[in-house]
């Protein structure tokens, strides 16, 4: 992966890397429940149907191979999430969310938390961002109204959207930058844009994944995360 950054260490068998530390979150505590294993080596290998299913309506996302390939999904997305934005330049110097730094800038220890299944709440999904150091804590929620439920952790768009309120919040004053309506207002226009862009150019994903089309980007937006011109996002 991106500059020798692998997404498990060597002898690691489970959602819980460099990057990121993915699994449930259903207990009524915040965090992560547990990582989820692999089924055999380098290998997470979970069956199920998701809604609205094929055959239809799909399997409830409260069943244990949904779960557990709901969180292999999320761990995924978050680590090809990295590797592109590391190609634009969103690095430790640039305060990324990696435990190991390896001596490239910035502050370790802060891998990302991704909750998913959060008990905590239902149809919307959310990412806290404190400064570098500081781990982000993205949970992600069902939601509810068809039957069976649908699962947040499965909808790339909306976890890609989460992880670039992590990316755009320590871009701008290391986590302190958009803190009035007006910078939370583009903070989500961040979001949105970034996320149709980078899902949009994605072509090896698991085909569980939801790949919903994104419009085009606004010709009058543009992201620059540093100064390396070199597969900038479309304007």
């Amino acid at each position: 992966t991106t500059m020798n950054d692998p997404w498990l260490g060597v002898g690691v068998a489970v959602t819980d890397g460099n990057n990121v530390e993915a699994g449930l979150d259903i207990d009524g505590t915040n965090g992560v429940d547990a990582p989820v294993a692999a089924t055999a080596a380098n290998t997470f290998n979970y069956a199920y149907n998701p809604p609205p299913g094929s055959p239809a309506p799909g399997d409830a996302p409260s069943t244990a191979n949904s779960r557990s390939g709901a969180v292999v999904n999320l761990f995924y997305l978050t680590n090809r999430y990295h590797d592109q934005l590391y190609d634009l330049g969103f690095t430790e110097a640039a305060r990324n969310f990696p435990a190991d730094n390896y001596g490239r800038g910035g502050v370790g220890g802060d891998r990302i938390s991704a909750e998913a299944q959060d008990s905590s709440g239902t149809n919307n999904a959310n990412f806290s961002t404190p400064a570098d150091g500081g781990r982000g804590r993205m949970q992600m929620y069902l939601w509810t109204g068809p039957t069976p439920d649908r699962d947040g952790d499965l909808d790339a768009e909306v976890v890609y959207h989460e992880l670039t309120h992590g990316t755009s919040n320590r871009l701008h004053g290391n986590a302190s930058g958009l803190s009035t309506n007006m910078a939370r207002g583009m903070g989500e226009a961040f979001a949105r844009e970034l996320a149709g862009w980078a899902w949009d150019v994605v072509s090896d994903g698991p085909p569980e994944m939801s790949r919903r089309r994104h419009r085009a980007p606004s010709p009058r937006f543009r992201i620059r995360l540093a100064s390396r011109p070199r597969r900038s996002p479309p304007t």
